[in-house]
């Protein structure tokens, strides 16, 4: 059975106009150097040269502007990866995505500061329910599972873009304690082992 979900390529960042733009490249900036909480509406207007009255009519508040800025970086990141992967079929693309992705995922500024001065901005999307950020990882692991159902290298079934991901994101989600302790390349190779194993089963 192939996947429900499709993906294109990449993926246009959402915020197109340059006011929408100028808020998120701020609001980057600004939650790298001083993490969310010490972040405010006002500083945010004034590094992007507007009001803040017009920050608040374009985001609504900080944290849905640090959530859309994460949802840009997820998104940018993802789309790297994808374009990084080596030919192959798309299995194998499958494999790097997760691999190659939780390297990504670690090594972003923005996702690091977010992680280390505010996690419990994330813990919603990791215990109650999905976010944009995820579902631009699952629209990426559908398209390469529909990819795989015609190079013949994939046999999708119900639920593997939920599983894949999950696995992904565990590994993801432990990579800050795995570095600190030196084994987060092991455990990225074992995912990638254990991502071939699951998708080349019978």
């Amino acid at each position: 059975m192939t996947a429900q979900r499709t993906t294109p390529g990449p993926v246009a960042d959402s915020a197109t106009g340059a006011r929408d733009l100028a808020i998120l490249d701020a609001a980057r900036g600004l939650v790298i150097r001083y993490g969310v909480r010490r972040t405010t509406a006002q500083d945010i207007a004034d590094a992007a040269g507007i009001s803040r009255m017009t920050f608040y009519r374009a985001m609504g508040s900080v944290d849905s502007a640090v959530l859309a800025t994460l949802t840009r970086e997820f998104r940018r990141e993802i789309n790297a990866v994808l374009a990084s992967a080596p030919a192959g079929t798309a299995r194998e693309r499958l494999v790097h995505l997760g691999t190659a992705g939780i390297l990504a995922f670690e090594r972003s500024e923005l996702i690091t500061a977010v992680r280390e001065s505010d996690p419990e901005l994330l813990t919603p999307y990791l215990s109650d329910r999905l976010g944009h950020s995820q579902d631009i990882v699952l629209d990426a692991i559908a398209g390469l599972l529909a990819e795989g159902v015609r190079d013949g290298s994939l046999s999708p079934r119900p639920g593997d873009e939920l599983s894949i991901l999950l696995a992904i994101q565990g590994v993801a989600v432990a990579s800050r304690m795995l570095r600190r302790t030196g084994q987060l390349d092991a455990a990225i190779e074992r995912l990638g082992d254990m991502l071939h194993a699951y998708l080349t089963r019978d």
